[in-house]
């Protein structure tokens, strides 16, 4: 009784209203106590799911979802439904109780959230348990099962979880990307329903150019039983992710390209106005390291890679070792260019504006390869 009461209590709220946790009143707490037993329509997944004492059996989450699936039977739902399967709903009960002051679920309450989920009672205190399960995003089974409800609640909560399944990082200075919701796609595993949701929403997909979107065309397009795609639209669809990441981020790249020339201007403009003092000496002496700094180390980049064509492991070889070479002889010439310039520049005035627009547009022509590369 007092256990109840106790687990009655806990009522918790997602960001979107729904009820994550059994509510005390009504349909909403768990059914406690017992109308009765039919214990034969849930012997064999008493015996997977439990010990002799009535505990539950932790196990790997994978393993638990395929024998605990293996188990169940539709009699052994509608016997949960109907409260009347106490050898099943006591230590499920005992082991979410527990769960409520984990941090992080233990393999104890995870195999008890995969088994309510994989049993998925048509009842509200089920549907609101589910909920919590796929909040807290511990179990896929469980946004897998609340996809295949017919419970308002839940077909609210899947409209949400799909409302956000792109999510993008980053700006337009150091760049951004979009990702699928890996939640999701492990959950879309196992749910027909919800991976012809996805199905639908795979050509957006194709337009956003998520990192890992080859991942949620494997789900929707790869050893699906029945088709979610037509043969043509997954093959028209099919991942291009190889060609996505050599192609630049547009909006980042021209964000990037206007900065450099802002700078580049600025350089200019500062040493034109200081040719005549130290200010305007120091800017053409650094102009000209940064030039011959970027362009041979450019250069250097650049017949790397060329000589290291062909592909795989020769082409990452060479783009490799033209980073590495590329650096060491940009640094090297860059100070030599340096020096130069000032041991040049030191007492000629006249020179140093000259050799300031000279640099920065060496310089900014180098970098904006760099960026559109």
């Amino acid at each position: 009784m007092w256990a109840a009461l106790f687990l009655g209590s806990l009522l918790i709220t997602t960001p979107g209203g729904a009820q994550t946790g059994p509510a005390r009143t009504g349909d909403d707490w768990w059914p406690l106590g017992g109308a009765g037993s039919d214990s034969s329509a849930c012997s064999s997944l008493a015996r997977e799911l439990t010990t002799r004492d009535g505990r539950i059996r932790p196990r790997v989450e994978k393993d638990a979802y395929q024998e605990l699936s293996a188990a169940t039977t539709d009699g052994c739902r509608d016997a949960v439904e109907q409260n009347k399967a106490p050898e099943i709903i006591g230590p499920l009960e005992r082991a979410l109780l527990d769960s409520q002051t984990q941090t992080r679920p233990d393999a104890t309450s995870l195999t008890a959230q995969t088994a309510l989920c994989v049993l998925h009672p048509r009842a509200s205190w089920a549907t609101s348990w589910m909920i919590r399960f796929a909040t807290q995003r511990t179990a896929p089974v469980c946004l897998a099962a609340l996809a295949d409800s017919d419970q308002p609640t839940a077909k609210k909560f899947v409209d949400g979880e799909l409302g956000q399944l792109f999510h993008k990082t980053g700006n337009y200075v150091s760049g951004s990307y979009v990702e699928v919701d890996s939640f999701v796609l492990d959950a879309a595993e196992l749910s027909p329903r919800l991976r012809a949701r996805l199905g639908a929403l795979l050509p957006h997909a194709y337009r956003l150019r998520p990192v890992n979107y080859g991942s949620l065309w494997a789900v929707v397009c790869s050893n699906t039983d029945p088709p979610v795609l037509d043969k043509a639209t997954c093959t028209r669809l099919v991942s291009a992710e190889d060609r996505w990441q050599l192609e630049p981020d547009r909006p980042a790249a021209l964000m990037r390209t206007g900065l450099i020339l802002t700078a580049a201007g600025i350089a200019v403009a500062g040493g034109v106005s200081e040719r005549n003092n130290n200010g305007g000496l120091a800017i053409a002496t650094t102009a000209a390291a940064l030039g011959a700094g970027l362009a041979l180390g450019t250069f250097t980049d650049w017949l790397a890679q060329r000589n290291g064509g062909g592909g795989g492991t020769e082409h990452a070889g060479g783009a490799l070792a033209g980073r590495f070479y590329g650096t060491i002889i940009g640094v090297v010439f860059g100070t030599a260019g340096g020096l130069i310039a000032y041991e040049a520049l030191k007492g000629a005035p006249d020179g140093r504006a000259a050799t300031t627009i000279a640099g920065v547009a060496m310089a900014a022509l180098c970098s904006i390869r760099l960026v559109w590369k």
